[in-house]
């Protein structure tokens, strides 16, 4: 089915996933998503072929809702998002979309969800949470990046917390984070009832230190954690390894500048 045809503004592009099957509104010079938001997609669909309920907390212009739906053909998905112009952004692409059906955008902040949805709801939730608390680093002045990055809005014992209580009995809780807040991670996790199943780090060179981590987590269960091998991203001087252009390919064509800040984490 076409998009249906959503007004671009003057401060903003216009881009192409799955060779133009999905169109992507997003700020010129705000928030964009990056190539963490590809990879955890790609992780959720790589080991979690079916999907009934899913929820994605952090939503940003409404990116992983967006791939989630065109790869899981069967699946309800809710993003939700705390700033106003970002909600009101992914809500426009969902509508240009035609996936307003499928895709639901909340306004609102993920520490009140209780007070919308019942425990237990949802078959998977998704976060690409921000990586920084809020006493490292410089905060960007720009709030839609700030919030992105530094956790302004909720802490990520928030976030595990609110996850814990959506997920069904052995449903998954799918995550992108630092690989040195592991060690935070997984505490929050067995605090609230989430075993850590599978593992994959990122590394920017075979060479280097890991950067990220993709984690899949299962409300309840043994603990028995499974580490995949490696992902790299390049190969020699800025060439992309085999691997990732083949996860490039599996979303079609993606902007230059859309590529890897999340490699610059350290």
């Amino acid at each position: 089915m076409a998009e249906k045809k959503v007004p671009v503004r003057q401060d903003e592009t216009l881009d192409l996933l799955f060779n133009g099957s999905l169109k992507i509104i997003q700020k010129k010079n705000g928030y964009r998503f990056s190539i963490d938001a590809i990879l955890l997609s790609h992780f959720a669909w790589s080991h979690h072929r079916r999907a009934g309920t899913v929820i994605e907390l952090g939503t940003g212009s409404g990116v992983i809702p967006l791939i989630l739906a065109h790869r899981f053909r069967e699946a309800t998905i809710i993003g939700v998002e705390v700033q106003e112009t970002l909600a009101e952004l992914a809500q426009r692409n969902v509508t240009m979309n035609r996936l307003d059906d499928r895709v639901c955008i909340v306004k609102g902040d993920l520490r009140r969800l209780r007070e919308s949805y019942s425990a237990a709801s949802f078959d998977l939730v998704l976060s690409n949470p921000p990586f920084y608390t809020v006493h490292a680093g410089k905060i960007n002045p720009g709030s839609e990046r700030a919030i992105a990055r530094h956790e302004l809005t909720g802490s990520l014992e928030d976030m595990v917390q609110i996850a814990s209580y959506l997920l069904k009995p052995k449903g998954r809780f799918i995550v992108i984070y630092p690989a040195f807040r592991l060690i935070d991670l997984i505490h929050q996790l067995r605090n609230n009832g989430l075993e850590a199943k599978l593992m994959r780090v990122v590394y920017s060179k075979a060479d280097s230190e890991g950067k990220l981590v993709l984690l899949s987590c299962s409300r309840g269960g043994r603990a028995a954690l499974k580490v995949l091998k490696p992902l790299v991203i390049y190969q020699g001087r800025g060439e992309y390894t085999e691997e990732l252009k083949e996860i490039y390919q599996w979303v079609g064509s993606l902007p230059p500048e859309v590529s890897d800040p999340l490699l610059l984490v350290n």
